[in-house]
């Protein structure tokens, strides 16, 4: 063999290597401990180095960091903190174990955990971004987690004082993402931009974390309806063996509960259940990720599990706003996990970049892994699909945008523009180049 040839070699496989490294299956923290307080310290401990390197290099806590040490910054954290300390101390406390595990300050963290109501104290056109589901009663749904590129992800999976399996990002609670806990209660969380005015709320951050630590759909339903809201957020909820529910909160507007019995359904990161909230947030990407999937499921309708996996897994939009985020020049986000949430079959699977790396459930009271040897012949890991989601007889779910079926972009956008907000927002013609043409008049 030639040099070269051996060379490109060691490269593809120090490339494989490298990708297997940062996966985030390959970084998990665990807990067991008699308090939350005590949890947050081992977890903070064991992920050590990835919450130092978050808050020394990232924008987000470094813009936190100097707003908290302003006396208006600092007031406000304040007012926060006796809120929560009242509402939510068990989860404060665990912030606190974080902090000191981690041996960062915990009013940076805590700061950290609050970051969707404060970064809009700090700059009121903040918008969040991130995540796409879809659900299909009864069977279960599917979530992708979508942030910006980055390995200081990792799972938690935590034994006591109550087990569950969920995604974290570093120095933030669990429940701000996907999880799984011992009561077969499944949680994802697409972010929203709440709209102003802005006011001293419960975080979203800790509501997704007391529901995550729901022992019933009832119970984790009722948690939503809180009055004091500091943002908004939804929430896909289900339960193995039981209902499904599309839960869209905000700062401004009541609680807004959706159970999904019959039909599919799709939501990314805007307000979709009223006109009350409005259009506003990561706006474009939730249009064109929504419109790929009406054209999707218009072709071929949600039939199976394996049916919601091939979608989210699809990069087919020709402007680069894909629903399997791909940090394009047009969408920084990548999506890190995709998780189908099988509530019929009770098992939770998890893949990365297609792959699947990983199936959890419930056993003896406890979320527990599953080993892929165990699963039965009909698990998606034995599905007509490969993990891409690609089959020759579905060109419509696998194949680009083609002008047999395809409305032009900007008409499609501007149809779903109008649909959504009932004729409240407009659009108008863009007056610089753009692959859309058309801009949103708020």
């Amino acid at each position: 063999m030639q040099f070269s040839n051996i060379l490109v070699v060691l490269l593809i496989q120090f490339s494989l290597l490298s990708i297997e490294s940062t996966s985030v299956l390959n970084r998990v923290a665990t807990c067991d401990a008699e308090t939350l307080h005590e949890c947050g310290e081992q977890v903070g401990s064991q992920m050590r180095d990835l919450v130092q390197d978050y808050v020394s290099n990232n924008d987000v806590p470094k813009k936190l960091k100097a707003y908290i040490e302003t006396d208006a910054g600092s007031r406000i954290l304040g007012q926060y903190l006796d809120l929560h300390l009242a509402r939510f101390p068990q989860y404060v406390s665990e912030v606190r174990g974080l902090a000191k595990g981690s041996r960062v300050p915990f009013s940076l963290l805590f700061a950290l955990n609050l970051q969707s109501e404060l970064l809009l104290h700090i700059d009121p056109t903040t918008s969040v971004t991130g995540c796409t589901d879809i659900q299909l009663p009864p069977l279960g749904f599917g979530h992708n987690e979508d942030n910006p590129p980055s390995n200081n992800t990792y799972l938690l999976h935590s034994h006591s004082p109550s087990s569950y399996l969920a995604f974290n990002y570093p120095g933030q609670l669990s429940g701000w993402a996907w999880s799984l806990n011992s009561h077969g209660i499944c949680q994802s969380i697409n972010a929203l931009t709440s709209p102003s005015p802005y006011r001293i709320g419960i975080g979203v951050n800790f509501l997704a974390r007391a529901m995550l630590d729901s022992p019933s759909l009832e119970s984790a339903v009722k948690l939503s309806f809180t009055t004091e809201n500091g943002g908004g957020q939804h929430f896909n909820l289900g339960q193995f063996s039981s209902l499904q529910y599309s839960i869209e909160t905000s700062a401004i507007t009541q609680t807004s509960v959706k159970p999904i019995t019959s039909s599919p359904y799709m939501h990314a990161n805007i307000y979709t259940h009223s006109d009350s909230n409005p259009i506003i947030g990561d706006v474009e990407s939730s249009f064109h990720r929504h419109a790929r999937y009406d054209i999707l499921t218009s072709r071929r309708p949600l039939e199976t599990l394996e049916d919601i996996l091939t979608i989210l897994q699809d990069q087919h939009d020709p402007d680069g706003y894909y629903i399997r985020r791909g940090n394009t020049d047009v969408d920084p986000d990548v999506t890190h996990t995709t998780t189908i949430f099988d509530l019929i079959g009770e098992k939770v699977f998890v893949f990365v970049e297609g792959e699947l790396g990983g199936v959890w459930g419930v056993e003896g009271g406890k979320v527990v892994k599953i080993e892929e040897d165990d699963l039965p012949k009909n698990s998606l890991s034995n599905s007509g699909f490969d993990a891409i989601g690609v089959q020759d007889d579905l060109p419509q779910v696998t194949t680009n945008w083609t002008e047999e079926y395809v409305l032009p972009s900007a008409l499609l956008l501007l149809a779903i523009t109008l649909l959504l907000s009932k004729g409240k927002v407009l659009c108008r013609p863009k007056t610089t180049a753009s692959s859309q043409g058309y801009e949103l008049i708020t």
